[in-house]
């Protein structure tokens, strides 16, 4: 039973090293469909998700190690928002990639709008739309996961830009008022 205790004791005082005692300049913006980059899934924001871009700068002296995972939000209203990762937002996004009512088969176009399904290749016995679904949902996660806020070492003077995803149906400016916590920062949501 103690080195139970002591394990969890290790492993509390390891994650609290992250980021907690040292300084830290904090930023969030909720990101609204107007303001998403080119080519970034506009339909993330009508499943039910919210997009805040955090901004994690490093004005100590020493190099501070930053996790995605540490990064809390609160929506104005104080209630706490969820992270949520890529893989529990692609099963909702796949259902606005259905080009052309063909199914879960339309591919996805720079504007983040599903566009008719391609032809199956020549000769080949009926690609069903589990494979064009597969291949939607590879590329959409490659683009969430691009955008997440990167975990990393920030070294003085450096910052780091990303998105944390969360669970909320308030979005843009609705969530303005809201805060982002980092270890001992703390952010307004603008």
């Amino acid at each position: 039973m103690r080195n139970k205790g002591l394990v969890l004791l290790l492993l509390l005082g390891l994650h609290s090293t992250f980021v907690w005692g040292q300084s830290i300049e904090l930023q969030a913006r909720s990101i609204p469909k107007g303001d998403l980059p080119v080519g970034f899934p506009e339909p993330v924001l009508d499943a039910g998700f919210a997009i805040i871009e955090v901004t994690v700068g490093n004005s100590g002296e020493a190099p501070v190690q930053v996790a995605p995972d540490l990064v809390q939000a609160w929506s104005p209203r104080k209630k706490k928002l969820a992270q949520v990762p890529s893989t529990k937002i692609l099963p909702k996004l796949v259902k606005f990639y259905r080009g052309g009512g063909a199914g879960v088969g339309g591919q996805v176009d720079a504007g983040g709008l599903a566009t008719s399904r391609p032809s199956p290749p020549a000769g080949s016995p009926k690609a069903g739309e589990s494979s064009y679904s597969v291949i939607i949902t590879q590329q959409l996660r490659v683009v969430l996961d691009g955008y997440r806020l990167k975990q990393g070492a920030l070294e003085p003077g450096e910052s780091i830009q990303g998105f944390i995803y969360v669970k909320s149906k308030r979005r843009g400016r609705k969530l303005a008022g809201g805060k982002v916590t980092l270890g001992d920062a703390t952010a307004v949501i603008e």
